[in-house]
This record gives structure tokens, C-alpha cells and sequence, in this order.
């Protein structure tokens, strides 16, 4: 298992019990990380004004070399 896979199934685990608010957002932004839904037209700005990451930057950025 892969560091981003062990991340999102973590994640996806723990999504079930969070609040509505909460699941609608994270899910949300699973999905587009993924590439399973279209990005909405905020979301593409930010990453073209490097706002955000894709989830290999941040599994790098987070867990460093055991990431490599």
C-alpha cells in the first residue's frame, strides 16, 4: 500500500462519522485530489495560484522521505 492510498483510506474510514458539514467538504475534496469529479472553478484558481497541493506534494511534504 502506497503512503497516499494508506492516507485516503484513512481518511475515507473515518469520513463516515463526521458531521454532514464536515463529510460533504473532506468527500469533496477526495474526489477532485482524485481526479473523480471536475474541479469547480475556485478550486481551479487555487491551484493555478499555488494555493493548493496534490495529494503526492503534501504525502512528500508531510511524510518526507518515507514518501520517496
Amino acid at each position: 500500500m502506497t503512503p497516499q492510498t494508506a492516507i485516503v483510506s484513512n481518511l475515507l474510514c473515518d469520513l463516515d462519522a463526521a458531521p454532514a458539514l464536515v463529510r460533504e467538504s473532506a468527500g469533496g475534496m477526495l474526489l477532485r485530489s482524485l481526479g473523480l469529479v471536475a474541479s469547480d472553478p475556485d478550486f481551479t484558481a487555487s491551484i493555478r495560484d499555488g494555493h493548493t497541493e496534490s495529494l503526492d506534494d503534501w504525502t512528500r511534504r508531510v511524510l518526507g522521505r518515507e514518501a520517496a
